[in-house]
């Protein structure tokens, strides 16, 4: 037999058993699947089969399908003992290299430079996330410092609306018990005996009332413009800070967004394969680490580890 080459495989006549003139490199995953899923048959052979009868084969079909069925269900019973028997041989095998039933070798060397790559990402990721954190964090502290000082001019202002809205509710108040006075002295006029009540001293208690009523709404009128007058002011003084609170929270939110992006905008070609392998090592996730290695999923295609 011909001697193997280093890093490589070969048959008796010469021909590689990998790369691209290795035949077997061109079959289709699902027959591989297929060929290494098949089980041997187990059926029960006559003795004689030319004097086998119909009656004969029909009974003993049920035969088969119930040892295919038991077959089957040891099979799916034993399944999460050998992934774990499997699992363990990953974790071990590691430090020594891989090595797949379809010839693909992955030396431990190569392996650990790749995880070093890794490694290095990750720690240039962490920097650059750590001075996006910090440039937040600095935005933050200062809008922090702008809501501290505007919030008395800002807490001036809303004392402010809401003494003018007191003010206008006071107001309105007072018009709408004018207005249902009025109409319960009208009422009372227009009976018998307003006429002589108007002249007698009902009538100059009326203009009495009418008048402090008068003057009440007034006051409460009065009231309303110094309100008015004293928000406008309070909001002119608070206009600008507010503007600058606003412009901090926005400032404080952008460099928020753009820490949290810092990763995806520092990732280069490639180098998202690489740290899926480091998480992968680190999480002994076998299906995931062959991916990232290139090779094949064991639950897709069944590559074992030999």
């Amino acid at each position: 037999m011909a001697a193997e080459l280093p890093g490589s495989r070969v048959f008796a006549d010469g021909t590689p058993a990998t790369g691209p003139d290795f035949e077997f490199d061109r079959i289709d995953a699902r027959h591989w699947r297929q060929l290494l899923e098949s089980k041997p048959q187990r059926r029960k052979l006559h003795h004689n089969p030319s004097a086998a009868s119909v009656h004969s084969r029909e009974a003993g079909r049920p035969w088969r399908r119930a040892g295919d069925a038991e077959i089957a269900a040891a099979n799916e019973a034993a399944k999460p003992e050998m992934f774990r028997k499997r699992l363990r041989g990953w974790a071990v095998q590691t430090s020594k290299g891989l090595k797949t039933s379809f010839g693909v070798d992955v030396d431990a060397s190569s392996i650990q430079s790749k995880l070093a790559d890794a490694w290095r990402i990750r720690e240039r990721l962490a920097a650059a996330e750590g001075t996006a954190r910090a440039a937040a964090d600095e935005a933050g502290a200062r809008r922090d410092a702008i809501a501290d000082d505007a919030a008395d001019v800002l807490s001036a202002a809303e004392a402010a609306n809401a003494a003018l809205e007191a003010a206008r509710e006071a107001l309105g108040a007072l018009r709408a018990r004018r207005a249902a006075a009025e109409a319960e002295a009208a009422a009372g006029s227009s009976g018998k005996g307003g006429k002589a009540a108007k002249g007698g001293k009902g009538g100059k208690a009326a203009a009495e009332a009418e008048a402090a009523a008068a003057a009440e709404e007034e006051a409460a009128v009065g009231a309303v413009e110094a309100a008015e007058a004293a928000a406008a002011a309070a909001e002119a003084a608070a206009a600008p800070r507010r503007q600058e609170l606003e412009a901090a929270e926005a400032a404080a939110r952008r460099a928020s967004e753009a820490a949290d992006g810092v990763a995806d905008g520092e990732l280069r070609p490639g180098e998202g394969e690489l740290l899926a392998l480091l998480d992968a090592a680190r999480g002994f996730r076998m299906a995931a680490a062959l991916r990232a290695l290139g090779l094949s999923d064991p639950r897709e295609h069944d590559t074992r580890l030999v």
